[in-house]
């Protein structure tokens, strides 16, 4: 039972620096989310600064070829936001991924947790009764004793 239990002790620690190797990768994926996110935003602004750049060059008779140059970047900062948004959501299934694996290692650590709990009391009710067994044995063996020396 004790030897047992120091297993548990074992595979607890294991499981407790898994849980927090995933937490840090998990971590360091929701980053890289929030960074493509703000990447994402800031072709969106320029984007929209661009486009308001072109509305104002057609109000003040731009020519043709301004209009031309405008709207071809903007056509390529379309297709990069297209693509940076492709990105964001393959971080995003990454780290969906990277949480449920998290969960399934707290949900693991937490059941060791209740089985070396389990254990723990299994081993103290055991332990219990083995002294209550010596106390009965000394009680037992002075009992004797007395009634040989009244004898």
């Amino acid at each position: 039972m004790k030897k047992f239990y120091f297993s548990l002790n074992k595979v607890l620690a294991y499981k407790e620096q898994t849980e927090e190797s995933l937490r840090n990768e998990y971590m360091q994926r929701a980053l890289r989310v929030v960074e493509q996110e703000k990447v994402i935003q800031e072709l969106n602004a320029q984007y929209d600064h661009h486009c308001k750049v072109l509305e104002d060059g057609k109000r003040n008779g731009c020519t043709v070829g301004f209009m031309k140059l405008y709207e071809t970047y903007l056509g390529n900062l379309q297709i990069q936001m297209d693509k940076e948004h492709e990105i964001l959501v393959c971080l995003k299934e990454k780290e969906e991924e990277k949480r449920k694996e998290l969960m399934e290692a707290k949900i693991e650590k937490a059941s060791i947790e209740k089985l070396k709990e389990k254990k723990q009391e299994q081993y103290q009710k055991m332990v219990q009764k083995e002294e209550e067994l010596l106390v009965e044995e000394f009680v037992s063996n002075i009992a004797s004793l007395k009634k040989v020396e009244i004898s």
